[in-house]
């Protein structure tokens, strides 16, 4: 599960990380929590992917859900989806939960989600 909040303040995001990719050193535009680590294998670049997400609106943690999908494919690392996906979801083991906060810049721009 994949929650997006554009939110640009990170200390209230208590118990998240900026995540460490490379293309997200500088301004800490997505941050991650891990849930449930996954057992299976980490996974892969190019790859066919299939996520659970739920999209909830900006500033909402547990609020208003914008959008959310049981078996969402797409192949990872290719820019089919969001970066902030791209890059949050980098290092995630098969079977895991993961929470992002995605910063306009790697999401939807200015759209109020």
């Amino acid at each position: 599960s994949a929650a997006t909040d554009n939110s640009s303040k990170t200390n209230r995001h208590q118990g998240f990380a900026p995540h460490p990719h490379p293309q997200n050193q500088r301004n800490h535009d997505v941050l991650y929590q891990d849930l449930r680590i996954g057992r299976g294998p980490p996974i892969r670049h190019r790859k066919n992917t299939t996520v659970s997400y739920t999209l909830r609106a900006k500033s909402h943690s547990v609020g208003k859900v914008l959008d959310a999908g049981k078996s969402f494919s797409f192949r990872f690392g290719k820019g089919e989806v969001i970066k902030g996906w791209d890059i949050g979801l980098e290092g995630m083991k098969v079977g895991g939960v993961r929470r992002l906060i995605v910063k306009e810049g790697m999401g939807y721009g200015k759209r109020d989600v």
